[in-house]
């Protein structure tokens, strides 16, 4: 059984910055929120989606709750690696913009991966899944689903404590706690974590 190495690149504070929508209608926030997106999209460029562009229609999609895919936020960021996440978090915080942060997209509550007027933080391309020489620990993006991980350790007869649900993103379930079938012999998955990159 491999032990997780998780690269959650700032899962750890997406609900902490969801706000309800009713706090968005005032204009100096939803200013200060596109203010924030266009330096980023000189910066982060195609990383960067508004509403009504192809990418920001399919990160939209690709929720499981119709209550989270109905947020609009302002833009939608997609970072390539921690040093985007970084920039982007830089940038939220010195234009006072709220955000979401997306893993997976499962969760079932309006604000839980996903915002109204502020920013969602798509994780959906932080994807490796890299075993380590002695396949006892792998490294894992939060971006990742399940079913991805599995399919990727199952090539090399391998396995590790994560989701029940092939659909379930690796960053929220493991923030979460992560229940796993392996539970019982290794504990949650957030038990089996050696450390995160943050």
């Amino acid at each position: 059984m491999l032990t997780a190495i998780f690269f959650l690149a700032l899962g750890l504070s997406g609900q902490a910055h969801s706000t309800q929508s009713s706090q968005f209608h005032d204009r100096g926030y939803a200013s200060n929120c596109m203010t924030a997106c266009l330096e980023l999209q000189r910066t982060l460029q195609s990383k960067v989606s508004f509403p009504n562009s192809t990418e920001y229609v399919y990160e939209e999609s690709q929720y499981w709750s119709a209550q989270q895919s109905s947020a609009v936020p302002t833009c939608r960021i997609a970072p390539l690696s921690a040093k985007d996440v970084s920039q982007a978090i830089l940038a939220l915080k010195k234009n006072q913009c709220q955000f979401a942060v997306k893993s997976g997209g499962h969760s079932a509550f309006r604000g839980g991966s996903n915002i109204d007027g502020g920013v969602t933080i798509d994780l959906l391309h932080l994807n490796q899944v890299d075993v380590s020489a002695d396949q006892k620990s792998t490294s894992l993006g939060p971006g990742n689903r399940w079913l991805d991980v599995y399919s990727k350790l199952d090539a090399r007869n391998l396995s590790v404590v994560g989701g029940r649900v092939a659909d379930i993103g690796v960053g929220g379930l493991t923030l979460g706690g992560g229940i796993s079938f392996f539970s019982n012999r290794y504990g949650w998955a957030c038990d089996n974590v050696i450390n995160y990159e943050v």
